[in-house]
């Protein structure tokens, strides 16, 4: 459903579309740059897990951002998948919308927009960091809107509605998380192979770090790809984006 307010947003965004392709291509940069969407919060993530002042705690609150981070994700793609479907904005005939210069994106089509996934990840690797760091914390949640999601809304691939809640989502995953025992369960196993094995134990952290940083690209287009091979040849079908062989879906 298009609510009077994300169709005033969008259409506000849209009027700079085209009027300078410096800009849109910097904002195109932007949205398909995983080095600077998501990166950022690993490496804070991670110096925080090696920190010294009040070691178990911090390593305690970065569990919680991660365990949050994989609620969040699943949250928000069960809600996209079995919830009324939504079109994107530039799919929505009645904003007739203008796709930027230097897109380079092909939707699928037949996924519904709302809630954003990537807002959901992103937002909740956001707050598990100010939960350790109020500047830092700060910073991220500012990055977070401005360098990940407001490029979505500028190229119409998601609504302010969809940020917002998918936002929460990711927001209150790792605050449940945080408050439950469950970062205590997994930090005790944790904390035995981290000293048994060390080598294992970081090999594994460095493909989660991974797979958050690439917002679970692999996991998700194999997904589809499953999913579609029981179905049969459907609408559904991952599309190909251009420049990239692999025919992943639009994140």
């Amino acid at each position: 459903m298009l609510t009077d307010f994300d169709a005033w947003v969008v259409t506000t965004m849209n009027v700079y579309a085209r009027q300078n392709w410096l800009f849109d291509k910097s904002v195109a940069f932007l949205l398909d740059a995983n080095s600077l969407k998501a990166l950022p919060f690993i490496v804070i993530l991670t110096g925080f897990w090696f920190t010294v002042a009040d070691r178990v705690g911090r390593r305690r609150t970065v569990l919680s951002t991660i365990v949050g981070a994989l609620i969040a994700m699943v949250v928000t793609r069960i809600w996209q998948n079995e919830g009324p479907m939504r079109l994107r904005p530039r799919e929505e005939p009645a904003l007739n919308f203008q796709v930027p210069a230097g897109d380079q994106h092909e939707l699928l089509a037949s996924w519904s927009s709302f809630p954003s996934d990537t807002a959901g990840l992103t937002m909740a690797l956001a707050v598990g960091i100010l939960l350790m760091s109020r500047p830092l914390g700060a910073l991220m949640l500012a990055w977070a809107l401005i360098g990940v999601c407001l490029p979505r809304i500028y190229f119409g691939l998601h609504y302010p509605t969809d940020i917002v809640v998918g936002g929460l989502v990711g927001g209150v995953s790792v605050l449940l998380v945080s408050a439950s025992p469950l970062p205590d369960w997994i930090g005790k196993p944790a904390a035995f192979i981290e000293a048994r094995w060390p080598a294992v134990f970081y090999a594994g952290f460095m493909i989660a770090a991974f797979q958050i940083s690439t917002y679970f690209l692999d996991i998700r287009v194999a997904g589809t790809r499953l999913l579609n091979a029981t179905d049969g040849p459907t609408a559904a079908e991952p599309v190909q984006r251009a420049g990239d062989p692999t025919g992943s879906p639009e994140l």
